[in-house]
């Protein structure tokens, strides 16, 4: 069976390990839309205020972590799910299979609406927003983090 993780947050991060921990030989991929290794954004106001390095972000160290346990991270953003064919179409253009055998139509429609909340957000959101320079921390880090 093939398993994929739409985020490569600590949620992603754990559902892959743990699919891999009960199904070794699965096949899992890791989908993240953001160039740098799995993060935690609850680091970040961490990163900002100099208390930790942007490697203290990290969820798991070491290059070759998700190598060794046999997790394939993909650097793309989904940009539609298709229930009927269980497939995830990547704006790259590449299409992944879901070899789950129920693809939730409700999954879809929240992953719409996560888009649109973060059109319209302004902020540190991500780690590469993390690294705005100091003026443009200080007025960030003024308001309130959600």
């Amino acid at each position: 069976m093939q398993h994929v993780i739409l985020g490569a947050g600590p949620a992603g991060v754990i559902a892959a390990e743990t699919i891999r921990k009960h199904a070794p030989n699965d096949k899992v991929i890791l989908v993240g839309d953001e160039p740098e290794a799995p993060y935690s954004r609850m680091a970040i106001p961490y990163l900002l205020m100099n208390n930790i390095a942007e490697e203290g972000t990290h969820l798991r160290h070491g290059a070759d972590h998700y190598q060794k346990l046999g997790i394939e991270v993909r650097r793309a953003r989904a940009k539609t799910i298709d229930t009927v064919k269980r497939t995830v179409l990547l704006e790259d253009g590449s299409t992944i299979e879901c070899g789950i055998g129920n693809v939730s139509q409700a999954v879809a429609e929240f992953l719409k609406g996560i888009a649109m909340l973060h059109q319209d957000t302004e902020g540190l959101r991500i780690l590469q927003e993390g690294r705005a320079s100091p003026s443009q921390v200080d007025a960030v880090m003024r308001e309130v983090m959600v």
